[in-house]
């Protein structure tokens, strides 16, 4: 069963904008994203760069990532690390954070581990 996360929060005047619906699969690691992001002092951004990949199960240890957009141009973009929840890139906004240990499923349905801003 495929599942969509709904993320609103902020208004873009005193708090960044991050209006998004992230769509995980059945199997696999496609993860669709629309919606809106604007970070104080900046116009609105539409979401553009969809579907992006996440990291699958690892063989051992964790795979932390972040689905970023950057709030100058709209690209999302998928950040990992095996270290720990990375940062974002510059010019860039989390809208979602999660981490897969390699005892996971490989079904992100079954995961249950990410964040949104509207979580944090």
């Amino acid at each position: 069963m495929s599942m969509t996360v709904s993320n609103f929060t902020g208004d873009g005047v005193i708090d960044d904008l991050i209006d998004t619906n992230i769509g995980f699969p059945d199997s696999g690691t496609s993860i669709t994203i629309v919606g809106r992001v604007q970070k104080v002092g900046f116009a609105v951004q539409p979401i553009t760069g969809s579907p992006v990949s996440s990291p699958g199960v690892p063989g051992s240890g964790t795979n932390f990532w972040i689905i970023q957009v950057d709030y100058t141009s709209g690209a999302a973009s998928v950040k990992t690390s095996t270290s720990g929840t990375p940062t974002a890139d510059p010019n860039n906004i989390v809208v979602l954070s999660d981490s897969i240990p390699s005892t996971d499923s490989p079904d992100p349905m079954l995961d249950g581990g990410f964040t949104t801003p509207d979580t944090w």
